[in-house]
């Protein structure tokens, strides 16, 4: 697996868009200060593959990728796998509940365009499934060949044996050894099942294939073959009696149907009263036609006289708009007269007005000065005659004295006069509103008898001299006369149809006796009938049943004479077939019941069949038995190869030795990979336990456990594996196993003096240039520099950027 290109996005730090090309990266580094996001980088790819983050504790957990404050992470990995490239994308969004992945998918490009792809998985755990069966790796395997992330950078260093040859079987795909192996175990199992078959099968059928069963059953086919001969040469005579009885009972099939159909000739039932029916229908129908035709006369000259006249509604309506004009004239009148007499209403009332009017102003004007006279004298109470007045200023004649009684006499006749012009405006009131309304109702009437003279003028009675109450009771008449007419014309109309419907049955029932008179007479065609008038049904079927009398003694004897013909035929074909069955003597086949010659020779056809399929099933029974005991020769061989290789490739044998053939490669090439990183201090060998011992050379080749080793020391010794295991996985892994094209590595560089990091850059160099690609992870700038192709990782904001830098 060599990747080409990372997109991310919202993952871990890198909130923002971001993209690392890997084009002509065959040694990179990672580079930037702790915390700038280098390692996230790495989480990002195998993210993308297999969905799991390790550092990230749980591995179902995808909640942690998304960086803080987006709601979504998208990683977009673009790789390879020897020629053919790949993309897998996966996108993790927030939840109620945490997150969950909305999309996964894997495409295969068609060629080099990732563009141009066909989609592989569709969802997160299909994406896994294919990714696993493409690298030939799972993500625990990944991650301890291939990416190597902080913390788990020694575990195939300090890994169980068993756990180190379960990731080798794995890589290597020594489980094809094991597949082929129990491959080999099933296909024993399934040769000696077919064995004890086949074996069961040829002691089955040695009792019936014997060579006295072969020849019994082919003397059988022969003497039943002879037999058919037999029938063969005796069946034409038999035919021919056959054929001539078959003539005589088709004879006398014939005549018994000649002698049914005479005695079957019956005359219909009312035949005489037929022709008598028709002519009184006849006659009815044409009384009633003239009938009919009058009544229509009638109705018509009715139709036009009632035509000729007004409506007998329009003279009723004319005479009720007369009447009514009349009756409102006489209302107008009535009307006019009422408003004259209002009109001198409302001028004796203003009269009364007006003098009630005069006798209120004169009580007014007496009140006043007995007011006055009333008020002198209270003025002028100790005044005496010749006192200037306290009014006028004049002197006083006399001696002034009071009058109460005069002005309350005033004052009654005012409030009198004033209660009399009050009554008078109310009478006036009132005879003014009668002529109001009377002139209302004067023009109302006037309005109506208007209207009504308009519809008068609009109704023609021209031409008509009698007066309206004159002519609505001719218009009544007329039209009573019509209705009459209309009611005798529609029972006419109804005799004529019953009359006619009687005449059409009539003509029917003499149809059907014509057509009773055809069918017999062609019932009767073969005995050649004599000829028959149609038009007069009642002598031709008298003409008939007197033939038909003369026929029926000829027919009878006729039918006696082919019965016996046909008798003596059957006998001797009997005869016959008795003597056939003689000569054919005992023959093991059933022809219980049958007497033909023709289902003989078929009893014996069958029964010759099925003698010369048995014959040939024995004979074929005789072959496949040879053939059976050949295939249980091959069988038994083929079991026990299968046998032996199933033996041989078992897991304690064959597996077991590529194991130990791989590892203690791998040992040797990580101890030279070990020696050159340690300047010659340490190399690797394999303990008996299956452990990794270290042999220190600078303390006279002490062997020690590699648990003992420093945190530097344990980096080195882990590298040289992770080299050699990408180094030789290749030469000595079964076809189809992980091809590791490509090693990250993100642990342990801070450990090494500069001295040793100058060795493993120069390790890493020489890897890179065999073609696979090597990353690496690292803070320690004097190793980041020294590399051909860097990444550097820094944080801008609120998000990690990468920049390329080609030295």
């Amino acid at each position: 697996m060599r990747p080409t290109r990372l997109d991310l996005e919202g993952f871990a730090s890198f909130r923002q868009p971001t993209t690392l090309d890997f084009d002509d990266a065959d040694l990179f580094v990672l580079s930037g200060p702790t915390g700038s996001g280098k390692s996230s980088l790495i989480d990002a790819m195998t993210f993308a593959l297999f969905g799991i983050v390790a550092r990230y504790g749980d591995k179902r957990l995808v909640a942690p990728v998304i960086s803080n404050g987006r709601n979504e992470a998208r990683v977009r990995l673009l790789f390879r796998v020897g020629d053919v490239g790949y993309t897998a994308v996966r996108v993790v969004r927030r939840t109620a509940n945490g997150a969950s992945t909305k999309e996964a998918r894997l495409e295969r490009w068609r060629g080099d365009d990732p563009d141009d792809a066909v989609v592989l998985a569709a969802t997160a755990d299909e994406l896994t499934e294919a990714v696993e069966s493409i690298l030939g790796l799972g993500y625990e395997h990944f991650t301890t060949t291939v990416v190597l992330p902080q913390g788990a950078f020694q575990r195939f260093l300090h890994a169980k044996s068993s756990e180190r040859q379960g990731l080798l079987v794995k890589l290597l795909d020594l489980e094809v050894f094991g597949n082929i192996g129990k491959a080999a175990r099933t296909r024993a199992s399934t040769l000696d099942a077919q064995a004890s078959l086949l074996a069961q099968q040829l002691d089955a059928a040695a009792a019936d294939v014997t060579v006295q069963a072969i020849t019994d059953a082919a003397d059988r086919v022969e003497a039943l073959a002879a037999a058919v001969a037999t029938i063969d040469a005796a069946r034409p005579e038999l035919d021919e009696i056959l054929d001539e009885g078959r003539d005589m009972a088709r004879r006398v099939q014939d005549l018994t149907a000649q002698r049914d159909a005479l005695a079957a000739v019956e005359a219909p039932a009312d035949l005489e009263e037929l022709a008598g029916r028709l002519t009184e229908a006849t006659e009815a129908a044409e009384a009633a036609v003239a009938v009919q035709a009058e009544a229509r006369t009638q109705r018509r000259d009715l139709d036009e006289a009632v035509d000729d006249l007004p409506s007998a509604d329009a003279v009723v309506a004319q005479r009720s708009r007369v009447d009514r004009r009349t009756a409102l004239r006489e209302e107008s009148t009535a009307a006019a007269e009422e408003v004259r007499a209002a009109a001198e209403a409302v001028t004796a009332a203003t009269a009364t007005v007006e003098s009630a009017q005069e006798v209120v102003n004169r009580a007014g004007a007496d009140l006043e000065r007995a007011r006055e006279a009333n008020l002198v004298a209270a003025l002028a109470s100790d005044l005496q005659p010749g006192d200037p007045c306290p009014v006028c200023r004049r002197p006083l004649a006399d001696e002034v004295v009071g009058h109460d009684e005069v002005l309350d006499h005033a004052r009654a006749a005012v409030r009198q006069a004033e209660t009399g012009l009050a009554e008078a405006r109310k009478a006036a009131a009132a005879a003014a509103d009668r002529a109001s309304r009377g002139q209302e109702r004067q023009r109302q009437v006037a309005a109506q008898v208007a209207r009504l003279g308009e519809d008068l003028a609009a109704v023609d009675l021209s031409g008509v001299p009698e007066e309206l109450a004159a002519l609505a009771e001719r218009v009544g008449e007329a039209a009573e006369r019509r209705r009459v007419a209309r009611t005798v014309e529609a029972e006419a109309d109804k005799a004529v149809t019953s009359a006619q419907r009687d005449v059409q049955a009539a003509r029917q029932g003499l149809e059907s006796a014509r057509t009773a008179l055809d069918t017999t007479r062609d019932r009767l065609s073969a005995l050649q009938p004599p000829s028959l008038d149609r038009d007069d049904p009642a002598a031709s079927w008298a003409a008939l049943l007197d033939w038909v009398a003369q026929q029926r003694p000829a027919a009878a004897e006729r039918l006696a004479t082919a019965e016996q013909a046909t008798a003596a035929a059957r006998e001797t074909y009997g005869q016959r077939m008795a003597a056939l069955r003689e000569e054919l003597g005992d023959q093991p086949v059933d022809t219980a019941g049958l007497n033909m010659a023709g289902p003989l020779r078929d009893a014996f056809v069958d029964a010759h069949a099925t003698a010369r399929g048995r014959h040939q099933r024995l004979v074929q029974l005789r072959d496949d038995n040879r053939k059976r005991q050949q295939e249980l020769v091959d069988v038994r061989r083929q079991g026990a190869v299968a046998t032996e290789l199933g033996r041989l490739l078992a897991r304690n044998n064959f597996e077991q030795w590529l194991l130990a053939r791989a590892v203690n490669r791998l040992v040797a090439g990580a101890s030279q990979h070990l020696r050159v990183l340690t300047r010659d201090a340490y190399t690797l060998r394999l303990e008996p336990d299956g452990s990794f011992g270290i042999v220190d050379h600078a303390n006279g080749g002490e062997v020690r456990s590699a648990r003992t080793l420093s945190g530097g020391e344990t980096f080195l010794a882990s590298l040289s594996l992770a080299l050699a295991l990408s180094d030789h996985v290749a030469d000595f892994a079964a076809e189809g196993a992980a091809r590791l094209e490509s090693l990250f590595i993100d642990e342990g560089f801070g450990t090494l003096d500069p001295g040793t990091v100058d060795v493993v850059r120069t390790a890493l160099e020489e890897l890179g240039s065999t073609g696979r690609m090597v990353g690496v992870v690292t803070h320690v700038q004097a190793l980041a520099e020294q590399l051909p192709v860097q990444f550097h990782v820094r944080k801008e904001s609120q998000s990690s950027v990468v920049e390329r830098v080609d030295t």
